[in-house]
């Protein structure tokens, strides 16, 4: 149960970063794709929050031990 436990926690940190800082992700993994563009668009944005909430919900579920 405990790596459960951990698994959880990791995913909420992670979705929880997506949350707060979507431009940060992309900074990290997709401005050296781009050489012209300074921010990430509106969407990419909306994709990452949503990504971000997603492994927020799971990992709450995981920690509860509802699954996994």
């Amino acid at each position: 149960m405990t790596q459960e436990r951990t698994a959880g926690a990791l995913l909420v940190m992670i979705g929880m970063f997506l949350l707060i800082k979507p431009k940060a992700t992309w900074k990290m993994t997709e401005q050296w794709k781009n050489n012209d563009v300074t921010s990430p668009s509106s969407r990419y944005i909306t994709t990452v929050r949503i990504v971000g909430g997603v492994a927020c919900i799971l990992g709450v579920l995981l920690s509860a031990g509802v699954i996994g």
